[in-house]
Formats: structure tokens, sequence, C-alpha cells
């Protein structure tokens, strides 16, 4: 039997006085130091399942929406559905956080223009936030960033044939970015800040 969220919630009677010790139905134990594996297996699929479980939500919204009557919502409108669920709403709605920049840069100044139903759209917000989590200012990498022209120029360059970020370029072909077979990043390389 395995873990889920409805079995991985009991303390046992006697937790020891330095960490908790948590028992599944199976009455299977877990503690920090003798199973942190375990742990660290458990948080990276809880993960999984929420960013699979946000995608699913997104187009289950845009499809639902789409059938009501009344106006057709805005194109801001469904991001805002589809978003929601991964940014908190205030700060999508702030053009001041990295998550308002995000947002409004998908909405009006995207040049590829990815509609809310496409596959890629959370994919292509998530690498916008972090471009814009990661800028002091809109646009302050060194290297192959919003307004670098010369991203992936160089023979010498890690990031040769790559594009800079934000660009209409598909985000699988932004500097340091490897994708599976499917247009899903499954890889990020950063480069260093001066």
């Amino acid at each position: 039997s395995g873990i889920s969220p409805h079995n991985f919630c009991t303390e046992s009677d006697t937790p020891p006085p330095r960490h908790k010790t948590l028992t599944n139905s199976s009455s299977q134990t877990f503690t920090p130091q003798s199973n942190m594996n375990t742990f660290t297996t458990i948080l990276s699929t809880l993960f999984f399942v929420l960013f699979q479980q946000a995608t699913a939500f997104a187009h289950e919204s845009v499809s639902s929406s789409s059938s009501d009557e009344g106006p057709a919502p805005t194109r801001r409108e469904l991001f805002t559905e589809i978003l929601s669920p991964i940014s908190p709403l205030d700060k999508l709605l702030d053009p001041m956080t990295p998550q308002g920049k995000a947002f409004n840069w998908i909405i009006d100044e995207d040049e590829r223009v990815v509609g809310p139903n496409d596959p890629v759209a959370v994919q292509r917000y998530s690498m916008a936030l972090l471009y814009f989590g990661t800028s002091a200012g809109r646009h302050t990498w060194t290297q192959c960033g919003a307004t670098d022209e010369n991203c992936g120029l160089l023979l010498s360059d890690r990031f040769e044939g790559q594009s800079n970020y934000l660009s209409a370029d598909s985000e699988c072909d932004w500097a340091g970015s490897t994708c599976d077979e499917e247009g899903f990043i499954v890889k990020i390389e950063l480069g260093t800040s001066p």
C-alpha cells in the first residue's frame, strides 16, 4: 500500500524530543534523520502532482469558461484563471512583482502570442517568471537576457545556437533550456551573476 495525503497524517504517540515521527496507515514510521530519501521522494512527487493538477485545472477552467453564456472572457481573464493556481492573485495582478511582470509580458508583450489553451502556456509563464524573478530590474542579465542580441552567436559560448530569454522563439530554445521530445522543459542551466 502506498503513501497518500489521506493516510500520511498521523503523529505517533511518543515522538522523539528533537523531531516528529510520522506514521502512515501501513504503520511505516518516517523520521527526517532515518528516511531523508523517502521524504525527498515524497516532496518531489507532491511537487510534480501539484504541477500536473495546476496544468489540468488551467485547461479545465479555460474549457468551462468558454462554454458559459455571456460575453467571451478576455485574454487577460483567461490567463488570470489559469495562472492564479500557480501564483497568488495579488502578486499576479501587481505589475511591480516578478509574477505581475511575467503575467503582463505573456499577455501584452510576448511576440509568440501563446494562448491560454496552449499546452506550454504555464511553462512559458514560468520561464518568464524565472527571468523576472532573477532580474533586479526589467533587463539586468549580463548574458542572454531579453535585450542581448548576441546571445548564442559566439562559437565558444556555452549557449551557442540558443536564443535570449523573452524572445519570440520557443522557451525550449532560450539559453540554458533543455526540453524533451514533447516540448516540455526538463533542465535549465543558468549562468553566473556578476
